[in-house]
């Protein structure tokens, strides 16, 4: 065997067997790592799944312009045009007042007697605007701001203070995830820091005699490095493990038509390779920042 390899092949065996020494502590170090890699993937997968849910729904819900009393049939027309010559814009829905009017009886028959009692109809004229599902939540508004400046416009709706309150529910839970997990990765750093200084506690003297044979700093290092590696590949391991179990499990029941506001919108296949690889790499530089923070503290000495 090559030198390299061989130097290599010893330095993981000795990485192994300082794991295998405090495997206990090693356990729950790596669950640790685990839990804060479960609670980060679950806060992204809910954050981007809200924003798509969003982003469906404004093009489900479409842009409804409310037209005043007094707008004149050339300021309708004027609108109409420019409404179909839009890009974003896939059909335009005309309803004059009689419409309104016959839609809200035919939906509402007990308020029926109701609305012939009065002298007037009170129910303005509309344009339904079916917008490009392609579209996202801020182009809209930039639409329905327009719209608003056309004379003979009374008031646009296209559901903006629900998706306000559902993109702001989601821009919560990405502030909250991220300080969330920067708490526990220090909680993490902080245990796997204590996991390798009882390691290097333990071999002290191993230690100090490797020094005086003249092993280097690097040579010294590199097992410790790699205790937690593997024990942080342990975490993520295990993280990726639990989220392709909650992907599998709530996917299914999400994708029925019972699954409410949110039918749909989980995407079980995007769990794949390129996540766990994710998940490991975390897990794995989570423990070898840990034990660079004790290593250092002890070569100082």
């Amino acid at each position: 065997m090559p030198r390299p390899l061989y130097h290599l092949a010893f330095l993981f065996a000795d990485g192994v067997r300082a794991v295998r020494t405090h495997l206990a502590l090693a356990v729950m170090t790596g669950l640790t790592i685990a839990v804060t890699l479960l609670l980060l993937g679950l806060f992204t997968a809910v954050y981007h799944h809200l924003e798509r849910v969003a982003e469906r729904l404004h093009g489900e819900l479409g842009m409804v312009v409310f037209l005043a009393d007094d707008c004149a049939p050339a300021q309708r027309d004027a609108l109409l045009g420019w409404l179909r010559h839009r890009p974003e814009v896939a059909a335009v829905t005309q309803t004059s007042k009689e419409e309104a009017a016959a839609t809200f009886t035919k939906r509402h028959p007990e308020s029926a007697a109701l609305l012939a009692l009065l002298e007037e109809n009170p129910l303005p004229a509309s344009l339904e605007v079916h917008l490009d599902g392609a579209l996202t939540a801020a182009a809209t508004a930039s639409l329905a701001h327009e719209v608003e400046g056309f004379a003979g416009v009374d008031a646009v709706r296209y559901g903006e203070q629900w998706l306000a309150s559902l993109l702001g529910l989601s821009r919560w839970l990405r502030g909250g995830g991220a300080s969330a997990g920067a708490l526990l990765a220090l909680a993490t750093l902080f245990i796997v820091s204590n996991q390798v200084a009882l390691s290097i506690y333990a071999r002290r003297e191993e230690i100090d005699i490797m020094r005086l044979i003249g092993a280097t700093n690097r040579f010294i290092r590199t097992p410790f490095y790699l205790e937690g590696a593997l024990t942080g590949l342990f975490g993520g391991g295990v993280a990726a493990l639990l989220l392709a179990a909650t992907h599998r499990l709530v996917g299914p029941l999400l994708a029925t038509p019972g699954g409410g506001l949110l039918a749909g919108s989980l995407d079980l296949v995007s769990f794949g390779i390129r996540q766990v690889a994710v998940l490991a790499g975390g897990g794995a530089l989570l423990g070898m920042v840990g034990c660079w923070a004790s290593i250092g503290h002890f070569m100082k000495r």
